[in-house]
């Protein structure tokens, strides 16, 4: 325990987001599911839509120099053919919301390995903690207990003098099952009640 907050001491904090979003996934077999994935985690949604903004940053660019160096400064007729298709992509990834969502599906199966090893990236890099109020409410040293005892009955709640807190006020991002009597009497009730478990 931690004051009255009780934690699993066997977990270890996350570091990665990957070790905060255990269930996000990186092996869509389709660009919808793909979609889905990504709008089921918010700040996986954030990294997607800095990924958007850098792709219309390219393709800004190469529509600018899609002319090609020929000697007479004529365009070249295959670079003339894929603007069409460029600057649909331009004009989907402007909407800086949902742009990302478009190019996903522009991309179609061949974007799929790109997509998916952005996920892998992300899940790889350090999590962001000034972004934990959109973490899960069960990550972490503190969140397995939360999520455990916030399962359990009201009375053996009251037994073990424990309280599920969900946000010690508006907007809070505190959850937590809090210890409000002595170890050595909430051990007790534990053991009366044949629980599994004992505090230290």
């Amino acid at each position: 325990m931690s004051g009255r907050t009780i934690l699993d001491q066997e977990v270890r904090e996350p570091e990665t987001w990957g070790d905060v979003f255990e269930d996000v996934a990186s092996g869509s077999s389709r660009p919808d599911w793909l979609i889905l994935e990504v709008e089921g985690c918010e700040p996986l949604t954030w990294h997607f839509q800095e990924l958007a903004e850098q792709k219309l940053s390219e393709v800004e660019d190469e529509l600018e120099v899609l002319v090609d160096d020929h000697d007479d400064g004529t365009p070249d007729a295959n670079a003339l053919a894929h603007r069409p298709t460029l600057e649909r992509l331009r004009d989907a990834l402007q909407d800086a919301d949902n742009g990302w969502k478009t190019w996903v599906m522009l991309e179609g199966h061949k974007g799929l390995p790109y997509f998916n090893q952005s996920i892998r990236d992300w899940l790889d890099s350090p999590a962001d903690y000034s972004k934990s109020e959109f973490f899960p409410m069960d990550y972490g040293s503190q969140g397995g207990p939360y999520s455990f005892f916030a399962n359990m009955e009201a009375d053996i709640l009251d037994s073990l003098g424990i309280v599920v807190v969900e946000g010690e006020h508006p907007g809070s991002t505190y959850y937590a099952a809090e210890l409000r009597q002595p170890i050595e009497a909430a051990n007790a009730a534990a053991e009366a009640l044949g629980l599994p478990f004992r505090f230290r």
